[in-house]
């Protein structure tokens, strides 16, 4: 987990941090090891509020004007993540970063996550591991072809293998 913290502080996603927030559930323990090594409060934030208010879908004490970098799992089309800055925003909390392991890389969540200017910053995405089974011989050639194509377009991809296309709501 070093490389996280190598990752965040070359970016300059740590400077005026008041807080570290893991997302519901599997951003908890991640989070919970960054804050624990930068000794910076937790809490957390709910996908869903556990009773009436903005404040109910948090856990901790998040007061107006609190710097937080928001930790999660991974980044896939960005609907929780929405949710997540979303309850932030309302309690006032001011997010620029979002750290997550692992981004799909291939979904519009620029537009999905625009109303808040956050950027994401992850450890790696498809195209990461697409260079890097290439690079060490790790998958086979078709599969890495049916990999990189379906990189350079997923909704075509989708679409010529019987799949859903993905829409914003």
């Amino acid at each position: 987990m070093s490389e996280s913290l190598r990752l965040l502080r070359e970016r300059n996603c740590l400077e005026g941090i008041d807080a570290i927030v893991g997302a519901e559930s599997s951003g908890i323990a991640l989070a919970a090891w960054i804050a624990d090594t930068l000794q910076l409060p937790l809490q957390y934030v709910r996908k869903k509020a556990k009773g009436l208010g903005p404040s109910t879908q948090i856990e901790g004490v998040v007061e107006a004007g609190d710097r937080v970098l928001l930790v999660d799992d991974l980044m896939a089309a960005g609907e929780s993540k929405r949710e997540f800055c979303r309850a932030l925003n309302e309690v006032g909390a001011t997010m620029k970063h979002i750290f997550v392991i692992f981004d799909y890389g291939v979904f519009p969540t620029a537009e999905v996550l625009e109303r808040w200017g956050v950027a994401i910053h992850s450890l790696a995405t498809w195209q990461d591991v697409l260079v890097a089974a290439r690079r060490d011989g790790l998958v086979g050639e078709r599969s890495l072809n049916e990999l990189e194509t379906y990189l350079e377009d997923p909704v075509a991809w989708s679409h010529a293998h019987g799949g859903i296309v993905w829409t914003r709501r």
